[in-house]
Parts: structure tokens; C-alpha cells; sequence
């Protein structure tokens, strides 16, 4: 639901809501969820070569298992979400 919003926001709600997050978004931070990055899709694409593997060459959902997950669980960690909570707050 969180994503809805900051993606649907316009003018007025979208500034209050990119000053409440722009402290996550420093080059410093981001620069240093680097490594994490590659850890996180890295585990994603080993999850879509397992579905792959299953597939038998079949379809992938290549948007469900590596598009959406990804830029979600990346925000996650940015904002320092628990494993634990990271379900309820819209990892896919």
C-alpha cells in the first residue's frame, strides 16, 4: 500500500512525503547499499533459474519474481525494515 502512495502522490503530498525519505536517499547511503544490491539480486536470479529448472523450459515470471521483488526489497533495506516485518510492509 505504501508504494501506491508514494507512487500515485503528486505536488504538495508527493514533497512531504520525498522530505520524510530523503534522508535515506543520501549518495552515501546509496552508495554504500551497493554490495546489498548484488546480494539481493543475486538471490532473486537464483530464485528464477530454480523456476526456470521447474519450468522445463517453459514461462518465467520474470516481472514477479525479479522486476517487482527487487526495487521493494532494495527500499527495504534502505529504510532499515526487519526481515520479520518486511512481508507486511509490501515486500513481494
Amino acid at each position: 500500500m505504501w508504494s501506491v502512495v508514494w507512487v500515485t502522490s503528486y505536488g504538495a503530498e508527493h514533497r512531504r512525503l520525498r522530505g520524510l525519505m530523503g534522508s535515506a536517499f543520501t549518495a552515501r547511503r546509496v552508495g554504500l547499499l551497493g554490495p546489498r544490491v548484488g546480494e539481493i539480486a543475486a538471490g532473486l536470479l537464483q530464485g528464477m533459474e530454480a523456476a526456470a529448472r521447474e519450468a522445463r523450459g517453459g514461462a518465467v515470471d520474470v516481472r514477479g519474481l525479479y522486476a517487482q521483488p527487487l526495487p521493494s526489497r532494495v527500499m527495504l533495506e534502505l529504510f532499515g525494515i526487519p526481515e520479520e516485518f518486511r512481508g507486511v510492509a509490501g515486500d513481494h
